[in-house]
């Protein structure tokens, strides 16, 4: 399960922890994914620093809260993800963003367009 809301309405942590494991896709769209999934938080990306290895993306909640996911290349046609939500973290939010990031890429993998 990607995600789900618990019978309080707030957000469990997904099933499956996608912290720095390989997810299929193709560097060419990691920022179209990385958008996806702060969407997914309610964030935004303040900015990016990238590499040819590595991107950084410095996010900012609906909450003025800090973030910061972290994709490195894992291979030719994989990355590995990690991510922090919030002056303290918030494993569920952080789980969140992952799942949606990983969604979007790999329904992006080795096509040119996918609908959203």
């Amino acid at each position: 399960m990607l995600g789900c809301t618990g019978p309080s309405g707030s957000h469990a942590v997904p099933s499956t922890d996608l912290t720095d494991v390989p997810i299929p896709g193709d560097w060419d769209d990691v920022r179209v994914a990385a958008g996806v999934g702060v969407g997914a938080i309610e964030a935004s990306i303040l900015d990016a620093t990238a590499s040819d290895e590595e991107i950084r993306f410095d996010l900012v909640t609906i909450r003025s809260e800090p973030g910061l996911l972290t994709v490195r290349r894992a291979g030719p046609d994989s990355v590995r993800a990690t991510a922090s939500v919030g002056r303290f973290g918030d494993p569920a939010r952080e789980q969140r963003l992952l799942h949606a990031f990983a969604r979007r890429l790999e329904q992006l993998h080795g096509v040119d367009y996918a609908p959203r």
